[in-house]
């Protein structure tokens, strides 16, 4: 054989070898973006179905450790190289303690802790299944249903006639007579609030006392809060350094714990900003649940419940409140898990959404029932704004059109509309409430209706509510003798101060 066969040869071996090579690099590259394609990308989120993709909730009595050890499950889960490659991506288990134990220890626990309440338990996970596995969950005896997982919308709306930066009033004077104090000449949506009387010639005035709500969580799952806005800081008198918002738990991937949209940071500014706010001393908690488009998983939602009761576990507090201003179609999973954090004790205010449509078509707007408040949008002229869903699964109406609050960026303001703006004035006035009295979530619920201005809104429907969320003069108005010091008072002479305070028993 002579040298030049040789050489044809080896560059003949040598031309397969790397053809070989480059057609198992294809095939690899084919099967891992074929198993890229079932994870969901956050930023390519659609509202909808997310394919392949559930929410599998568990009875009552099953357990995550008796169950899932029975099966292969999980080692099919994580074998990322075959055909039936599925994945878990959160156990879920609300509350905490029915989840972890044997079946008889976990209903033990469940006795132990109930003292008497109606626990609801919602414990399951959900996960990327293959057809295989979607069959064998939904066949066996621990699981109660499986529902496919889907992505659902944040729920505001920019009018036509957007009000733009330089048309927007600057700041507001904040005034004080006795302990309680004044924002002058605020906009509307404040005042709407604190009276039940439409109030005329846009004299605008907002009540509030120093203390109010700063005993309360409130949790805004959304899009994420610009914390570094200066109207979460206590402008009012206290520690200018010291921010109101913590930056909680960020359940999107490949996003910064960050407000990327906007709409969380004007949702929190609504519920409890210093210049915007409902409960301006109320404890701001961000937990991002919606991506940069304002768009979010059910799945992470849930989870999200669970993170915010246990992080309220943690500050000493029993008393909170989560918003949610989204809204997407019917999840019986979701509404589940809303009662089972309601039966928790933590309070939930939710959008009843933007379709102009019947409340009770969508989640979470059809889950009015057990604690949880659902809040439609009325405007200046107490009607109900075109695109507010209504009906009877409405809870209370409250202020949702053309509402100034934070921007997230720098120190801005921006004006918003929709039922995602409505919730956090209720989610302000839950907190006010709380903050004065003690109460579980169907007390609340009851506490908010029973309170609410009654007949003024316009052309309402049969169904619909005629209800105004409404905050009670004992939200800002304390006796005396228990009634807090605000630091900027606490520095002034004795006399000043009793002056001060014979001021608040004359106002109405």
């Amino acid at each position: 054989m002579n040298i030049k066969t040789i050489v044809y040869i080896q560059t003949f071996l040598t031309l397969l070898i790397f053809s070989s090579l480059y057609y198992i690099f294809l095939r690899l590259n084919e099967i891992f973006d074929k198993n890229e394609t079932k994870v969901s990308n956050e930023e390519e989120l659609k509202v909808g179905v997310i394919e392949d993709n559930y929410i599998v909730v568990l009875y009552d009595n099953a357990t995550f450790i008796d169950e899932f050890t029975r099966t292969n499950w999980i080692k099919s889960a994580i074998d990322g190289n075959t055909e039936n490659f599925s994945k878990i991506i959160h156990y879920y288990s609300i509350p905490s303690y029915s989840g972890w134990n044997t079946p008889s220890e976990s209903l033990r626990l469940l006795t132990k802790n109930n003292e008497g309440e109606d626990t609801k338990v919602f414990k399951g996970f959900s996960a990327r299944l293959s057809p295989e596995m979607y069959q064998y969950f939904l066949n066996h005896p621990s699981v109660k249903y499986i529902e496919n997982d889907s992505a659902v919308k944040i729920d505001d709306i920019v009018e036509d006639d957007f009000i733009n930066e330089s048309e927007i009033e600057e700041d507001n004077e904040i005034n004080t007579a006795g302990y309680v104090y004044y924002l002058s000449h605020c906009r509307w949506n404040l005042d709407r609030l604190e009276n039940h009387e439409k109030t005329e010639n846009e004299d605008y005035i907002y009540k509030f006392s120093y203390e109010s709500a700063s005993n309360v969580y409130i949790y805004v799952l959304d899009t994420g809060v610009y914390d570094g806005h200066s109207s979460f800081t206590d402008r009012i008198g206290g520690d200018l350094s010291k921010k109101r918002v913590t930056l909680g738990k960020n359940f999107i991937d490949n996003e910064e714990n960050a407000d990327l949209h906007g709409h969380g940071t004007h949702v929190a500014g609504i519920a409890g900003s210093t210049d915007f706010g409902v409960a301006k001393r109320a404890n701001i908690v961000s937990v991002k649940v919606m991506n940069k488009s304002g768009i979010g998983k059910w799945s992470n939602i849930i989870a999200a419940f669970e993170w915010s009761i246990n992080h309220l576990k943690t500050t000493g507090s029993k008393k909170g409140v989560i918003n949610l201003s989204l809204s997407g179609n019917q999840s019986t999973a979701a509404i589940d898990a809303m009662k089972s954090t309601v039966g928790q004790g933590m309070n939930i205010a939710a959008a009843a959404g933007n379709n102009g449509d019947n409340a009770c078509n969508h989640t979470p707007g059809s889950s009015s029932s057990d604690g949880i408040v659902v809040v439609g949008n009325i405007d200046v002229d107490d009607q109900i704004a075109a695109s507010s869903n209504y009906g009877k699964c409405i809870t209370v109406f409250a202020p949702g059109t053309k509402i100034t609050s934070t921007a997230n960026y720098n120190n801005e303001k921006k004006v918003m509309s929709g039922t995602s703006m409505a919730s956090p004035h209720v989610a302000g006035v839950m907190a006010l409430l709380l903050s004065i009295k003690d109460m579980t979530p169907k007390e609340l619920y009851s506490e908010l209706k029973s309170l609410a201005t009654t007949g003024y809104i316009q052309d309402i429907d049969d169904e619909s509510p005629n209800l105004i969320a409404f905050i009670p003069r004992a939200a800002y108005v304390f006796d005396r003798d228990t009634l807090p010091i605000p630091p900027s008072i606490n520095n002034g002479d004795e006399s000043n101060k009793s002056n001060k305070q014979n001021k608040i028993l004359n106002i109405q």
